[in-house]
């Protein structure tokens, strides 16, 4: 048996779809996914080589936190160069993305918390994608496991899932299809991550590919979420001919689910987001926490961004998933001039 097999279990032909436990529909994992949630956390053969072993370490070693640039390409460098080994590769960076982590039924354990956390998750997300890159299909089962998981961590959600998702991308074909077809039907996915699901999909299975304006770089925003934020209606107004989606929302890691009038607002750009919302913008848009731009608006204090997207037909009593409304945010905030404004309008707590 492969180190990859002693590991992960070798995966039978029947179980390509069942060997992922939605969330709605608990069913026995597969005996080769309880390899993975069992076996995951035990230490490698000794097999590995020196340079493997020595490419590991420089993750190990890494303090990703820093958000410093050298410092990923040489994590991604390394990992790369144990993937390329083969099997044992692959291998040995599956058994690092469950180190101290554990998928037991569809509950997802980790053992790692406290200060070291988040560089953990970031780590994790680096070795993701390192194996998204190898284009191994051999990958797709356990990191499948990771698509239905349930945490209340939110660095899982907001780090790795999507890390998770973008490796099973990579890797393409029809095991990469159901895996996330199935994650869609049942697992934990929410918000952002269901549409990039469902923009990977119809790339996969051959459809018609987003509009190319409404790509999204890296940091999962498109160019009319940028032109939004900077203020460059000249720009928006471009993208919008050119076919960009206005109610468009973001992957961002934080304030998931943001549209360019969301970010036209917290910006202070009051030029640009009447421009959105003169071509179609929902005022009433949603991030994926429920807040809406008058929301945003009322949080920073810009009384004058208020009295606008109110006099353009905002729910002033909006609630967000939390159940919080724009005045309560313009209070929490200390916003007396926008306290009083929304009041005056009917504002509610």
């Amino acid at each position: 048996m492969g180190l990859l097999d002693s590991l992960f279990g070798k995966k039978p032909a029947a179980e390509t779809k069942t060997s992922l436990t939605p969330r709605q529909e608990p069913m026995p994992p597969s005996k080769a996914v309880q390899g993975a949630a069992a076996d995951a956390n035990e230490s490698l053969p000794s097999a590995l080589t020196d340079d493997v072993k020595k490419a590991l370490a420089i993750l190990d070693d890494a303090h990703l936190t820093r958000g410093d640039e050298e410092l990923q390409k040489r994590v991604d460098e390394a990992l790369d160069s144990v993937s390329a080994t083969g099997q044992s590769g692959i291998a040995a960076l599956l058994e690092r993305l469950y180190r101290d982590m554990k998928v037991v039924g569809s509950e997802l354990r980790v053992g790692f918390s406290g200060d070291s956390a988040w560089n953990e998750w970031l780590k994790k997300k680096s070795v993701a994608n390192a194996l998204g890159r190898s284009r191994a299909e051999e990958i797709i089962q356990p990191l499948g496991l990771l698509l239905t998981a349930n945490s209340g961590i939110d660095q899982f959600y907001n780090i790795l899932q999507p890390a998770v998702i973008g490796a099973i991308v990579d890797v393409g074909g029809k095991s990469a299809i159901e895996a996330l077809r199935h994650a869609l039907d049942g697992g934990n996915i929410y918000g952002s991550m269901k549409r990039v699901i469902g923009e990977a999909l119809v790339i996969l299975e051959g459809g018609e590919p987003p509009s190319s304006a409404n790509a999204r770089d890296k940091s999962g925003v498109t160019a009319l979420h940028r032109a939004a934020k900077e203020g460059r209606g000249d720009v928006v107004q471009d993208l919008l001919a050119q076919g960009a989606d206005i109610n468009i929302q973001s992957n961002l890691e934080a304030d998931s689910g943001c549209t360019p009038l969301h970010l036209a607002v917290i910006a202070g750009h009051k030029d640009v987001a009447e421009l959105l919302i003169s071509r179609g913008a929902d005022v009433d848009s949603r991030c994926d926490q429920g807040t809406t731009p008058l929301h945003r608006a009322a949080a920073i204090g810009n009384a004058e961004m208020v009295e606008m997207l109110r006099a353009s037909g905002a729910d002033i009593n909006a609630r967000t998933a939390f159940g919080r409304t724009p005045l309560w945010w313009a209070q929490q905030n200390f916003h007396a001039a926008t306290k009083e404004l929304l009041t005056k309008h009917g504002g509610t707590l």
